[in-house]
């Protein structure tokens, strides 16, 4: 109850995809995309108060169909909250490329919160998860 409590406040405000491509491994056909090298800045948030962190990552994707963005945000006691996809606009038929992101967050517990991020493509294969731990502190 407590940790719906804590995510029921955590409040996503804001997903972008600004640029990139991406794709899956929960295969229902093709090849699923594989991610590396996510970075995500800032790593440390402020309780209570709006954050915007900026990062990116790379792809690689045979089929050239990636699709969507997804992501996550786990809190410090183990309670997970879903972030809605983003598209990921110029993707269609790309195989390999950058993928931009900005999360704009208002963290409402203290300690260490998850981001875990993968994307998917046309036919709903997900990617590897990549994780980034962000400090919320006062």
């Amino acid at each position: 109850m407590r940790n719906q409590h804590i995510l029921s406040r955590l409040c996503v405000l804001l997903l972008f995809v600004l640029a990139g491509c991406t794709g899956g491994d929960d295969q229902t056909g093709g090849s699923a995309p594989v991610i590396s090298g996510l970075e995500l800045d800032p790593t440390t948030a402020t309780v209570g108060s709006l954050e915007t962190m900026r990062g990116s990552l790379v792809f690689e994707d045979p089929d050239g169909d990636v699709l969507e963005l997804h992501s996550s945000i786990a809190s410090p006691t183990g309670g997970e909250m879903p972030v809605p996809p983003a598209m990921i606009a110029g993707a269609a038929g790309t195989t390999a490329g950058a993928v931009s992101v900005q999360l704009s967050i208002q963290f409402v517990a203290l300690g260490d919160h998850t981001v875990r991020v993968w994307v998917r493509d046309a036919q709903g294969n997900d990617s590897n998860a990549l994780t980034r731990t962000i400090a919320v502190g006062e």
